[in-house]
């Protein structure tokens, strides 16, 4: 069964540490992700999560070949 929602600390281990705790709160902060309260929990729901994870810039390679020393 697919996450419905995630806790910051679930939202950091299910993405291996990438996306950090700290990051997390200051893009909560910022407005670039979404957050509810659950009680005192704050909770990320899942497709709030996957968005701003698709939001990020792609990795780009140095394609260029490289000079030989």
């Amino acid at each position: 069964m697919e996450k419905l929602a995630y806790t910051i600390l679930g939202l950091v281990e299910a993405t291996d540490g990438a996306y950090s705790r700290t990051r997390i709160y200051e893009d909560i902060k910022v407005g670039v992700l979404k957050a509810k309260k659950l009680g005192g929990r704050t909770t990320i729901l899942a497709p709030d999560a996957k968005n701003r994870l698709a939001e990020l810039p792609d990795y780009q390679t140095d394609n260029a070949p490289s000079e030989a020393a």
